[in-house]
C-alpha cells in the first residue's frame, strides 16, 4: 500500500484531502494503476511548465491570474472564485462570479455555502450534476465567524494520542507522512500563520 500511495500523492498534491483520497485509492487498487501514472508523467510535466510560465509572465500565481482575469471559466455553468487564498471577511478583492467582480458581503464560508446551495436549487432533482467547492476556512490565518468567537475559550485542547511524534503510533508511519509533518503543511507549523506551535 505505502509505496504507490506515496507516488500518487507526490504527483497529486500534499493537502489533507489529497493525502486521504490518494492513500485510500492506493490501498484499494494496489499497483494496478501504475500504468496510468506512467502516462500521467508527461501531462503533469506540461501542466507544471505551463503554470510556471504563466506565473513568470503575469507575476501572479495561477489562482491570482485566473481571478484577476475575471473571465467565466469554460466548462462550468456557474463559477465563483476569489483571489489567492481568499479572505475570511469582506475585502476589496471580492469575488469572481461568472466573470464579474462581485463584492464580498459577509463571512467567506457562509457566502460560498450560499452560492453552492443557490446553484443546487436551480438543478432538477433527476439531473446529474458536478459541484466542486473548496473552503477558505481550513487555511491560516484562522478567523472564526463572529457567532463562533470564544465558543471554546474555556476549553483545553487535548491532542489525540495519534498526534504524538514518537511512541507506538509513530513507528509505522511511512516517511512521506513524517516529512509532511516537518513541512509547513504539518500540524505543528500551519503555513502563513502567526499561530504556529512552540516559541
Amino acid at each position: 500500500m505505502l509505496p504507490h500511495s506515496g507516488i500518487i500523492i507526490m504527483v497529486a498534491d500534499n493537502d489533507a484531502g489529497g493525502i486521504t483520497t490518494y492513500t485510500a485509492t492506493g490501498a484499494q487498487f494496489d499497483f494496478h494503476p501504475i500504468w496510468f501514472l506512467i502516462l500521467l508523467g508527461p501531462v503533469a510535466y506540461n501542466v507544471q511548465e505551463t503554470t510556471v510560465t504563466l506565473e513568470a509572465v503575469t507575476k501572479r500565481s495561477h489562482a491570482e491570474a485566473i481571478s484577476h482575469a475575471l473571465l467565466p471559466r469554460a466548462g462550468f455553468d456557474k463559477w465563483v472564485g476569489f483571489r489567492g487564498q481568499g479572505a475570511y471577511l469582506p475585502s476589496a478583492n471580492g469575488r469572481n462570479v461568472d466573470g464579474k467582480h462581485v463584492p464580498q458581503k459577509g463571512y467567506i464560508t457562509d457566502e460560498l455555502t450560499d452560492y453552492a446551495l443557490d446553484w443546487l436549487n436551480t438543478i432538477p432533482r433527476d439531473q446529474p450534476y458536478f459541484l466542486y467547492r473548496s473552503h477558505k476556512a481550513v487555511h491560516a490565518d484562522f478567523i472564526p465567524a463572529e457567532r463562533h468567537k470564544g465558543v471554546y475559550a474555556k476549553e483545553t485542547f487535548q491532542p489525540p494520542k495519534t498526534m504524538a511524534e514518537s511512541g507506538p503510533n509513530e513507528q509505522h508511519r511511512p516517511m512521506w507522512v513524517q516529512n509532511q509533518r516537518n513541512s509547513w503543511h504539518g500540524v505543528d507549523f500551519p503555513y502563513h500563520c502567526r499561530c504556529r506551535k512552540g516559541p
